[in-house]
């Protein structure tokens, strides 16, 4: 519901949903559900982490798809809050405390 029918079938389609940063030039946010967010640079943009993984975990258990939406909603409209808690990681893998 909080992403709406056309988000929420092309993050299942596709498997992950590309936000663009309104922070930095050039940064597109690639969310996955269960994942890390990647951070993706386009041709000439500079990375401003020096890892391409952002690491947030929820606080306390939450489904995946619950967290997802939790994610896209901070990453859309408090963009300052992620860069802030954000730990840079540089690889992949499953978020904690997701089920």
């Amino acid at each position: 519901m909080t992403l709406g029918t056309t988000l929420w079938r092309q993050v299942r389609r596709e498997g992950y949903l590309d936000l663009p940063s309104t922070h930095f030039p050039g940064i597109t946010y690639r969310l996955r559900i269960g994942q890390r967010i990647e951070v993706v640079a386009a041709p000439g943009a500079r990375q401003p982490w020096r890892h391409p993984y952002l690491c947030i975990n929820p606080a306390y258990p939450l489904p995946e798809a619950e967290f997802f939406a939790h994610l896209y909603l901070y990453v859309r409209d408090r963009e300052a809050e992620v860069i802030r808690v954000a730990a840079p990681q540089p690889w992949d893998q499953a978020l904690g405390r997701t089920f």
